[in-house]
């Protein structure tokens, strides 16, 4: 998956942590590096979930473009730290 050229270096990539038939897939989004930071977007049937956004508003645009680009509406987002 690719984000943002020339931004802030963000890698993701999809992860299949799920039962088969679930229906659920999950990318994780991570700023490596000194204060490295976790982004996860829960992919579902018909909606998604972001959890936590990076750590500034460039890199958290570049989380929403991938989500926007899923297709899916957003269900929720949550910030599991301040």
């Amino acid at each position: 998956l690719m984000l943002g050229a020339g931004l802030t270096a963000l890698t993701a990539r999809r992860v299949t942590a799920y039962a088969p038939g679930t229906g659920l897939d999950i990318v994780q989004i991570n700023r490596p590096g000194d204060a490295s930071v976790n982004s996860y977007i829960l992919e579902g049937r018909d909606s998604l979930v972001l959890i936590d956004g990076q750590r500034t508003g460039v890199e958290a645009r570049q989380v929403t473009a991938l989500a926007r680009g899923l297709g899916k509406p957003v269900e929720a987002i949550v910030l599991s730290h301040e």
